[in-house]
């Protein structure tokens, strides 16, 4: 499953990339304070991550902790300032702290949750200020590992916005810090149970235009 949706997102990614170019290749010189052409941006960064999950007997397992998030967008900008991208975005937490119905029961482990998400998205630049919102909507599942034992969820709604600040270095390439906001919720083992994860995170962004 979680091969099928990186070649979902690889296919997205391709196909937005052949008409970046033919964009580029039709785009004259930048107009001052606008943002036009091929768009790539590349993300790493560390946070907070949580997954609940309900089962159909009304109990209630959080797992919590640090982890970290990264992604990936290729596309173009349509219109000014506005890019139409693809997105592959993953976040995970190692060791993470469990309670069940209010409960702690301690740190799990040798125990890796993650979460990863592929699909569209939308970035605006304010101009020339350079701070961007992005938002996308992603096809998105989880995956626990523990020990040698791994086990994925049926794929579920994701979103991720993002609030970024950057600063050219380059007359083509920009770099600052970017908060990153995670939501999915994914369908998991068990008549009734879905589980929700969140992230918080602070990311590297690096865009390229």
């Amino acid at each position: 499953m979680r091969a099928a949706t990186f070649r979902l997102g690889w296919f997205l990614a391709c196909s937005l990339m052949v008409f970046a170019s033919s964009a580029t290749a039709q785009a004259g010189e930048r107009s001052e304070g606008e943002r036009d052409g091929f768009y790539l941006r590349l993300m790493i960064g560390i946070g907070g991550e949580r997954l609940t999950v309900e089962d159909g007997a009304g109990n209630k397992t959080e797992a919590s902790g640090p982890g970290g998030g990264a992604s990936i967008s290729v596309g173009a900008m349509v219109f000014p300032n506005l890019a139409l991208h693809a997105d592959i975005f993953v976040a995970n937490m190692v060791t993470p702290s469990v309670r069940r119905n209010g409960q702690d029961l301690g740190q799990a482990e040798d125990t890796e949750i993650s979460l990863g998400g592929a699909g569209l998205g939308l970035t605006y630049y304010l101009m020339p200020a350079n701070v961007y919102f992005s938002a996308s909507i992603a096809y998105a599942w989880t995956t626990l590992r523990i020990g040698n034992v791994q086990v994925e969820s049926d794929p579920g709604l994701g979103l991720q916005a993002l609030v970024a600040k950057e600063f050219w270095v380059g007359s083509r390439w920009s770099l600052g810090p970017a908060l990153q906001l995670i939501h999915a919720n994914v369908p998991t083992q068990g008549a009734g149970s879905s589980g929700s994860f969140r992230a918080v995170n602070l990311l590297f962004s690096a865009s390229f235009n």
